[in-house]
C-alpha cells in the first residue's frame, strides 16, 4: 500500500514535518496552530482566519540588530511550555512618566515597570569653598534624568536593560551584554559620558535601576533570539572535536531547552494543559484583560502499513498573546520516533480530542 497523506481534523492549522533529532534519528513531528481572537477584555474565541504555521519566524527588523517578534515554530519538540506577550504599555489616563504592566499565565507571571525614555546625564559640580577648602572643587556627577510622559511604549527587548556601550573613543573598549546585545542602558566602567546614554524603559520593580554600573535583569516577555546568551548556552560546543565526530550532528552537549525561545522567567515548570486564567494588565487598548484559555487537546493518530495505530498526544507547548492585534496564538505538538520505520506509515491525521 502506498502512503496516503497527511489530514488535518481540527478547525485549526496543523502539518507534519519529518526531521532529524539531534543523534540524526527520522522524527515525524505534528504541529497544530489555533488562533483565537480577543473579542472583548474576557473573551477569546476561534478566529475565523487561522494563521499558518510560521517556519520562518519573524524579526522586528533585520535580525542581526533587532529582536525576535515571532519565534519560528517547526521545530520537532520542546521540553516545556514557552510564554510570550506581545504587545505594549499603556497610559492609563494621559501620558505619563511610569506604568506597571503584569502579565499573568497560570502560575507564571511578571509585573514590569515601563518607563518614558530618560538618561544617564552628567553633570558639573561646583563646590563652594569652604574653611577647609579655600578654592571652589569641580566635580562630574553621572545622574539619571527624569522619563518623559509617553502614551504607548512597545514591549520589546530594545527598551530592556542591554545593548552595547560605544561611548569610548577606543573600539577595544567597546563591550555589549551578551544575553540582550538590542537593549540599551549596558554601561561599563570605560564608559564616556559626553552624550547622554539612553537608560532602559523596562526595568524590574523590585530590583530598579540606581547606577550606570548596575547589571540589571533585561526583564522582556518576548521571545529570546537563539544567539544571546540565554539560549545559546544550551546550544553545544561547536568546536574540532565536533567536526571531527559528530558533524553535521549536534553536538553530544546539545540540550533540549535550547528550542524553548521565551523569557526564562515565561517558561513554565511543565507542560500548560489548557484553562489556565491569563490576565493582562496596562498592555491593551482594550483596557484589563482577564479569560481563560481554551481546554482544547489534540493528538495525533498514525496508521501503519501493517494495522497497527499510533495515538500521539500533542503537548500545548506554546502560548502567546498579542494584545496589539487582539490575537491569542495556541501551539500543540509532539513527534514520533520514525527511524527506519518512515516507509511503514499508512497515513496520519491530527484531531481534536475531548477533555
Amino acid at each position: 500500500m502506498e502512503y496516503m497523506g497527511f489530514v488535518n481534523r481540527t478547525p485549526f492549522a496543523s502539518d507534519q514535518f519529518l526531521a532529524a533529532d539531534e543523534n540524526g534519528a527520522d522524527v515525524l513531528s505534528f504541529i497544530v496552530k489555533a488562533t483565537y481572537d480577543i473579542k472583548n477584555p474576557s473573551c477569546i474565541v476561534v478566529a475565523d482566519e487561522q494563521m499558518p504555521i510560521n517556519l520562518a519566524g519573524e524579526y522586528y527588523g533585520d535580525p542581526s540588530e533587532t529582536s525576535l517578534k515571532y519565534a519560528p515554530e517547526g521545530d520537532f519538540t520542546k521540553t516545556t511550555t514557552d510564554i510570550a506577550l506581545i504587545g505594549s504599555a499603556y497610559a492609563t489616563e494621559k501620558p505619563q512618566p511610569m506604568v506597571d504592566v503584569s502579565f499573568q499565565v497560570g502560575a507564571i507571571g511578571k509585573t514590569l515597570r515601563v518607563f518614558g525614555h530618560r538618561y544617564w546625564e552628567q553633570r558639573t559640580i561646583v563646590d563652594q569653598p569652604t574653611w577647609k577648602k579655600r578654592h571652589p572643587q569641580v566635580r562630574k556627577v553621572v545622574e539619571m534624568s527624569s522619563p518623559q510622559p509617553f502614551e504607548r511604549m512597545p514591549l520589546v527587548y530594545e527598551h530592556a536593560y542591554g545593548g552595547w556601550d560605544r561611548s569610548h573613543p577606543d573600539d577595544a573598549r567597546h563591550a555589549c551584554d551578551i544575553r540582550n546585545p538590542v537593549g540599551r542602558g549596558y554601561v561599563t566602567k570605560d564608559a564616556v559620558f559626553e552624550e547622554p546614554i539612553p537608560l532602559a524603559n523596562i526595568e524590574d520593580p523590585n530590583n530598579p535601576i540606581q547606577h550606570p554600573q548596575q547589571a540589571a535583569n533585561p526583564i522582556g516577555v518576548g521571545f529570546i533570539n537563539p544567539n544571546w546568551q540565554w539560549r545559546s548556552q544550551y546550544a553545544g560546543t561547536y568546536d574540532d572535536q565536533w567536526k571531527l565526530h559528530r558533524n553535521p550532528l549536534m553536538p553530544e552537549d546539545f540540550n533540549r531547552h535550547y528550542f524553548n525561545a521565551a523569557n526564562p522567567d515565561f517558561i513554565s515548570a511543565s507542560y500548560l494543559i489548557g484553562d489556565e486564567p491569563v490576565t493582562v494588565q496596562n498592555a491593551s487598548i482594550m483596557g484589563p484583560l482577564e479569560f481563560r484559555l481554551p481546554n482544547t487537546h489534540t493528538e495525533a493518530v498514525i496508521r501503519m502499513k501493517n494495522g497497527d495505530t499510533e495515538r500521539l498526544k500533542l503537548n500545548l507547548d506554546t502560548v502567546i498573546v498579542n494584545t496589539d492585534e487582539h490575537k491569542v496564538f495556541l501551539l500543540w505538538r509532539n513527534y514520533l520516533n520514525v527511524y527506519k520505520k518512515i516507509d511503514d506509515i499508512l497515513w496520519a491525521k491530527t484531531q481534536v480530542i475531548a477533555s
